[in-house]
């Protein structure tokens, strides 16, 4: 599903807003996998998260910093 769901921020290249609901839909399916998941993060996941922490939207820059913050520094 995650898999799915990480094609799909390719598709959705110019709808920013998809893409948001995208990641954020991605970590709250890694948090049910697993809880100790966001400390490792795959590298897909990983990847997308940079990639988009520069974004344009102000709302998925700040989802990305906060998943990769949390990956480094667990709660």
């Amino acid at each position: 599903i995650i898999d799915a769901m990480l094609d799909l921020t390719d598709r959705a290249s110019s709808d920013s807003s998809a893409r948001s609901w995208i990641v954020s839909g991605i970590t709250k399916l890694l948090a049910q996998l697993d809880p100790h998941s966001i400390l490792n993060l795959p590298s897909a996941v990983h990847d997308l998260l940079v990639r988009y922490q520069n974004s344009r939207s102000l709302d998925l820059q700040q989802s990305c910093y906060e998943i990769l913050a949390l990956s480094k520094n667990p709660p």
